[in-house]
């Protein structure tokens, strides 16, 4: 199973894992508060090879608006390319 290489514009970069079923569809794909998604982000980065603990201040302290957008936009085709391409994944 590939990792989703995160990079934010802090230089920051987290190699991240494919989340859970319930992070992903309880989690992100449900929330409806801003404090919702960013529980859901954090979360989900929180399964990264660099051992950073992500919690919602970090994403609202450490992601631009640009970081936001690309997680929002990429993340997901990410998930469902890794579906696709490996349906037992």
């Amino acid at each position: 199973m590939r990792k989703y290489d995160l990079k934010l514009d802090n230089g920051t970069r987290l190699t991240v894992h494919q989340p859970t079923v319930r992070m992903w569809y309880d989690g992100y794909r449900n929330a409806r508060t801003d404090e919702a998604v960013y529980k859901a982000i954090a979360d989900i980065c929180s399964r990264n090879d660099e051992g950073i603990v992500v919690e919602p201040d970090y994403i609202k302290d450490n992601f631009t608006m640009d970081d936001f957008k690309r997680f929002a936009s990429e993340f997901p085709k990410w998930i469902e390319n890794e579906l696709s391409t490996n349906p037992n994944s």
